[in-house]
């Protein structure tokens, strides 16, 4: 009879070592997918940052080019006043030629507000996809420590399994 519990405990030792071999590696596999997932959100966060930096560089770009076009239509709005003077000065066959001039000159000057209004979209909208990309981060930032706190957690059960198996051994 002393035998035969011996040897049902020990019928229950092995199944509850299996048990903690079976959880243990369900653990381990759950860590590996938190590592997997966490490598990912990483690799996807350097990513995000890459397109934010390049996104910066466009915007600094599109800045340093808006200036320019703003000192073009500046420079050609200072030369259309000027023409303007000289058109009252010359005989009139010349004010016609004058006149034509100014005319090419205001079309270039509404070609480059045009251009500019459209650099200004493309401004907005780069500040809008920072924007975006800003929250998209942040989220993953979050996500990142929530997962971290998950893997904590993880990494303790696996320290009370090994631990309770080492007691059962």
């Amino acid at each position: 009879s002393l035998e035969k519990q011996v040897e049902d405990l020990k019928k229950e030792a092995e199944t509850k070592e299996e048990s903690v071999l079976q959880k243990t590696k369900a653990s381990e596999a759950a860590v590996a997918e938190v590592h997997s997932q966490l490598f990912s959100a990483r690799e996807e966060a350097a990513s995000l940052e890459a397109q934010l930096s390049m996104t910066e560089a466009a915007k600094v770009e599109l800045e340093k080019s808006l200036k320019e076009r703003e000192e073009v239509v500046s420079s050609l709005r200072a030369d259309a006043t000027k023409l303007g003077e000289k058109i009252q000065n010359i005989k009139l066959s010349e004010a016609n030629k004058a006149e034509a001039e100014s005319a090419s000159q205001t079309a270039q000057v509404s070609a480059l507000q045009a251009e500019n209004r459209r650099l200004d979209a493309l401004l907005q909208e780069a500040n809008k996809q920072k924007e975006d990309i800003k929250k998209a981060n942040s989220g993953l930032q979050e996500e990142c420590q929530r997962l971290r706190v998950d893997n904590q957690g993880l990494e303790h059960d696996v320290v009370d399994l090994a631990r309770m198996l080492t007691e059962l051994k």
